[in-house]
């Protein structure tokens, strides 16, 4: 809404990102499948939406010491 890095971080339909710039894996948890991640974002076609929970996969995987987002 107010560009990025956000003026306000309510603006992120999605936020992963501690202030501090670090990624929060419970925050990635919820963006791929909780009831506030990518599904309740209305914007998402089907396609985006696997590519947003891809996405999410790799960014803590690769990111997260002991993550483990396959299914």
């Amino acid at each position: 809404m107010s560009g990025f890095p956000p003026e306000n971080f309510t603006d992120l339909k999605l936020p992963v990102v501690e202030s501090s710039g670090e990624l929060n894996k419970n925050a990635l948890q919820t963006a791929k499948s909780g009831g506030h991640g990518s599904g309740a974002v209305e914007e998402l076609d089907d396609k985006l939406q696997s590519d947003v929970e891809d996405l999410v996969d790799e960014l803590a995987n690769d990111n997260i010491e002991g993550a483990d987002f396959d299914e």
